[in-house]
Formats: structure tokens, C-alpha cells, sequence
């Protein structure tokens, strides 16, 4: 029995030893760098591979954050470069993922993996770990968004768990005391996809994919609305997330419940009960704007 458990462990540390051969910094370097000379009907496929590994690899929640500060590059590149699926949603069922969703969902589960590991208790000093989970979570916030945009840009649906890893998310963070605002000073100088946009705070950016997600529902045409996207950080910051509680017995609530798998559901005549979540409250122009809310202060919610 002893032998048997001494083999087990050794292949263990064999196969940890080749996972980090496989992603080491230098060897990635000049992985990457035949990547990038071969076509995309080559470099995707391996790509995708490299994260799956990624994924299935043991390595400590800093050296995965770094991995993916060099795979982010070519993913967003790929996926700039993939064709658009054409007729949206099919009707009579839905259809597989398409790579482009494939690929953002292997990215997500690799920055959620090292958030989850870097919330640990004994990363909660480190220096490295606080940069690389500032990081990280920015990216994942930034790649759910891309996510749902995908879906509501091209009428197709969402993967499967899109919309309850945005909650889980958000409640790992809240858990662990991590929603405060993250400034682009804490993010990689590098990374200018990141440094662009404005700084990250947890809260908003759940609430500005909220409201994408009720908007996805009443103006199925976002893609020609670039005032949407224009004003939605705003509308997000305006927007308030409320206990059911203080809305029972309101009409034209949007109900967020906690467990489904989907986006805030207008909820059907008069809110009768509280329920496990929130009612999302946007502000009155993104109502009005989405063909929902009153035309002028003081009259009601129009009902659904």
C-alpha cells in the first residue's frame, strides 16, 4: 500500500513538473512567438489548447495571473479576428458555442480560477498577489462583458453559467472584502487595454452588465447604439440594487434573483413577495431610453 501511495505522489510531482516546464516564462516566449507566425486556422486551435492546459495545471495563482498577461494579447487578436456568426438566434433550439465564445469562456475560467486562489487567506499580505488579483479581476469583469456583449451583438445565447458566475463573482468579492475601486495605478502599466478604460469598481461594472442585460430584452438591437454603450457607465453608477423587500407590492420591477441563471427578468404585475436577490432600479433615462420608463418625472413604471 505504502509503494502505491509513494508512485501516486511521485506522478503527481512529475506531472507538476512538466505543467510548469510547459509554462514557464521563457518557453512560453518562444511559444508564442511561432504563434504568431502561423495563420489562424493553426495558431486558434493551439491557443484554445493552452488554456484548457492552463486550466488543468497546478501553479500558483501568481504564475497563472502572469501566464495570462501573455496569452491575453493573442486571444483578444483571435477572437478580433474570427467571423461573426450569421442569423443569430436559431429558431426551434440552440446551437453549439461558437469558438469565439470558446475562447472567452477558457479565459474567464482561468481568471476566476486565480481570483479564488488569490482571496485566499495567505495571499491577503503579498505584495505580488495584491497586484496580480487587482489585475485579474479587471480582466474578468472586462471578458464577462465581452461575453454578453458577444451574445447580444450577434443574437446568439450565452453560454450556459454566464449569468450565474457574474453573481458568484460578485459575492466571492463581497465575501472577501474585495470591492473596492481599483485603480489604473494597480493595474499592469502594460496592459493597455486595461489602462484605457476608466478605473474598475466591482459594483459598477456588475451593475453596468445589469442593465446590458435588461436592455437585451426590450431593444434587441443594441449593436447600432453606440449611445448606448456611450452613456451605460453612468446609467450604471446612477443605477441602485435594492433589498425585494422595500418593493413589495410595486408594479414594473426588474427582478434579479439569485440562482437563476439569466439576467434581471421584468417581474409581472405587482411584486407580491420578496424574493433571494435584488431589484435592479436603473435610473429614469436608461428606462426611457430602452422604451420603458415614463416620458416625464412623477408618473409610474409602465407595466410589463
Amino acid at each position: 500500500m505504502m509503494r502505491d501511495d509513494t508512485t501516486q505522489h511521485r506522478g503527481r510531482n512529475l506531472t507538476t513538473v512538466q505543467t510548469r516546464a510547459e509554462f514557464d516564462p521563457c518557453d512560453l516566449t518562444i511559444w508564442l512567438g511561432r504563434l504568431l507566425r502561423q495563420g489562424l486556422g493553426l495558431a486558434l486551435p493551439a491557443l484554445i489548447l493552452k488554456l484548457d492546459a492552463l486550466a488543468k495545471a497546478d501553479l500558483p495563482p501568481q504564475w497563472r495571473v502572469a501566464v495570462l498577461q501573455m496569452l491575453k494579447g493573442p486571444v483578444l487578436t483571435a477572437a478580433a479576428s474570427l467571423p461573426k456568426p450569421v442569423g443569430g438566434r436559431q429558431a426551434g433550439g440552440r446551437t453549439g458555442l461558437s469558438l469565439e465564445q470558446r475562447l472567452l469562456l477558457l479565459t474567464q475560467a482561468n481568471l476566476k480560477q486565480a481570483i479564488v486562489d488569490l482571496c485566499r487567506p495567505e495571499f491577503s499580505e503579498a505584495v505580488d498577489a495584491d497586484a496580480a488579483r487587482c489585475w485579474a479581476i479587471s480582466n474578468l469583469w472586462a471578458f464577462i462583458e465581452r461575453q454578453i456583449r458577444y451574445g447580444i451583438d450577434w443574437g446568439v445565447p450565452w453560454p450556459a453559467g454566464t449569468w450565474q458566475g457574474l453573481y458568484d463573482l460578485y459575492t466571492l468579492l463581497a465575501e472577501r472584502g474585495h470591492l473596492t475601486i481599483l485603480r489604473n495605478s494597480e493595474i499592469d502599466p502594460q496592459d493597455t487595454d486595461l489602462m484605457e478604460s476608466a478605473n474598475t469598481d466591482p459594483t459598477n461594472a456588475l451593475k453596468r452588465l445589469l442593465l446590458l442585460g435588461i436592455a437585451s430584452q426590450s431593444k434587441p438591437c443594441l449593436w447600432d447604439d453606440r449611445q448606448m454603450y456611450e452613456r451605460l457607465t453612468q446609467w450604471a453608477e446612477d443605477t441602485r440594487l435594492d433589498d425585494p423587500i422595500l418593493h413589495v407590492w410595486q408594479i414594473g420591477v426588474y427582478a434579479l434573483e439569485v440562482g437563476k441563471d439569466a439576467p434581471p427578468r421584468p417581474h409581472p404585475g405587482l411584486l407580491e413577495d420578496s424574493f433571494r436577490g435584488f431589484v435592479v432600479v436603473p435610473p429614469r433615462s436608461f428606462l426611457v431610453f430602452i422604451g420603458r420608463g415614463p416620458a416625464r418625472e412623477g408618473s409610474g413604471l409602465r407595466p410589463f
